[in-house]
This record gives structure tokens, C-alpha cells and sequence, in this order.
């Protein structure tokens, strides 16, 4: 979810540079839900099924550009029954670490083809550190428009993993979703969280979780269940 037109100057940088000083990775992966945030992208069932893959340019650095998509399915802003199908993000960077704390500042341009007044830019930042055996990070995202022209807002996370035995680990997350003009984003400012249990098999990262926001049906977007509670299956690949 990210950059834009920086990101072509970045990549042909990237590339004249040479394999030596820049390395390319690639990711896929496959969930019953696509969830942002807390609140479904892909529909109101709990099933509903996402396909998402992604490729990233990382220079020594700390430099590093990419872009990620997903199939969506979202209601045009401007309210001529047009159904936005597909999500694709462009972002660029900064990460690196000093003192045991690990930082990444970028932004990220997020782009629903086909569809009007959706598209919106966001400015992000983040700081992570191990304590022990489980890693913990902060985060905050701004824009100063958000999806479907809503105006500024911002949303803090604040997540941890830790390794557990047989293979398996456990991750958790809480954020909090500020958005200025409520009416026209659909739902009032919100909480979300996340709670998930992970491992490895047949070659894939497993992850089963439970996603869920403290919106109740009737603050959901007229009255859906975009924003109910699920369980989400992902299955994914890095390359």
C-alpha cells in the first residue's frame, strides 16, 4: 500500500545500481478475507476470499521501493454503483536500525483502478525492538485525505510476536482509527485488534487469526457487517 511517481525514478536507481548493492524479493499469498484495518475489503461473509502478491527493491542503504495488490470489493465513492475490484499500493522508504531499535519512514499511495475519489496517500513511521523473546512495534500512519476524500486522518498500532514451541508462534495487535470527516468515510473513529497463531508447512507461512473492532452493525458503513469480528486463514510465500 504505498508510494507513486518518486517510485519509477527509485526502481530505474535501483537498477542501474546492480544486483551487487540492491536485492529483489517477491511475496504471494492467499486468505479468506482480506481485512484492513479490521474491516473487510472483500465482503460482509466471513468467508470471502483474497489473492494478494507483492515485489520489493531494497538498496544496502536502507533505501527500498515496492507495490502490493489485492482483489477488493469496494462501493464507489460517488455513489454511481461502481464496485472497485482491485487494490494496488506503490510505497517507498527508509528502514535501518541504531541502538537495538529499528525505525521505517516511507509513504504509500493507495490506488483502486477503475473508480473514482477512492485513491489516498499516506505518510507512515514505525519503531520496533526485541524484549526478550518477543519482538514489539509502534506505528503511525497520516493522511491528510483519506479513502473516498474523508480528510485527515491518522491510525496508531501498537503489535508483538513471540516465538512459542513446536514451531509455532503467536502475534497480537491493537490500533486506533482517526478519521475527520466521519460521515463521509462511513463509521466513527475506532478500535481494532488482532490475535493470531502462526507456523510453517509444506513450504508456506501459515497464520490463523481473529480480526475484530469495537463497531457496532449500525456504525458500519449504513448498517453491513464489513466491520463484524472473523477468523481469517492466510497461507503465504516469500521469495
Amino acid at each position: 500500500m504505498k508510494y507513486l511517481t518518486q517510485t519509477v525514478a527509485g526502481a530505474m536507481m535501483l537498477t542501474a545500481v546492480g544486483s551487487a548493492y540492491a536485492e529483489a524479493s517477491a511475496n504471494v499469498a492467499m486468505s479468506t478475507n482480506y481485512m484492513f484495518r479490521g474491516i473487510s475489503q472483500t465482503g460482509e461473509d466471513a468467508i470471502e476470499p483474497a489473492i494478494s502478491g507483492g515485489f520489493d527493491f531494497g538498496h544496502e542503504s536502507g533505501l527500498y521501493i515496492g507495490t502490493w495488490g489485492s482483489n477488493v470489493e469496494l462501493a464507489d465513492a460517488d455513489g454511481d454503483g461502481e464496485i472497485a475490484d482491485m487494490e494496488m499500493d506503490i510505497y517507498g522508504g527508509y528502514s535501518g536500525e541504531m541502538g537495538g531499535l529499528g525505525y521505517d519512514v516511507g509513504l504509500l499511495y493507495y490506488w483502486y483502478p477503475g473508480t473514482d475519489d477512492l485513491d489516498f496517500i499516506e505518510y507512515y513511521g514505525g519503531i520496533s525492538t526485541n524484549l526478550g523473546a518477543a519482538e514489539v512495534g509502534l506505528s503511525v500512519n497520516f493522511s491528510p485525505d483519506y479513502y473516498a476524500k474523508s480528510g485527515d486522518a491518522y491510525y496508531v498500532n501498537a503489535s508483538a510476536s513471540m516465538p512459542l514451541s513446536g514451531g509455532f508462534g503467536i502475534n497480537a495487535s491493537v490500533g486506533y482509527q482517526s478519521i475527520d470527516e466521519e460521515n463521509t468515510f462511513g463509521t466513527p473513529d475506532y478500535y481494532d485488534w488482532k490475535l493470531g497463531v502462526t507456523t510453517a508447512a509444506f513450504g508456506l507461512d501459515l497464520e490463523l487469526a481473529w480480526i475484530d473492532t469495537d463497531l457496532s452493525n449500525s456504525d458500519c458503513f449504513g448498517g453491513t457487517d464489513f466491520c463484524d469480528g472473523r477468523a481469517v486463514f492466510t497461507a503465504s510465500k516469500s521469495f
